[in-house]
């Protein structure tokens, strides 16, 4: 925790790595359950850098899947 206060980055997102041998999870997650006070060009943000880690993702033939589950609407993460 002291790191991440002392480093304030500019980006948050989250990541899942769902066990070994299966799924990685990543932002965007359900469209619907975002947080009301969340800005529509943060989840438009999100989607970009998920698209990034997707190419990234489908490279090296990692399985991954976004927006299917987990939610946007927690802040503390």
């Amino acid at each position: 925790i002291r790191s991440f206060h002392q480093w304030k980055p500019n980006v948050l997102t989250d990541h899942h790595e769902m066990g070994t041998n299966s799924t990685f999870f990543f932002q965007p997650g359900i469209p619907s359950r975002t947080h009301p006070l969340t800005p529509k060009l943060n989840q438009q943000l999100t989607a970009k850098i998920g698209e990034y880690h997707a190419k990234a993702l489908d490279k090296i033939g990692s399985l991954y899947y976004s927006e299917e589950s987990f939610d946007d609407f927690y802040y503390g993460k």
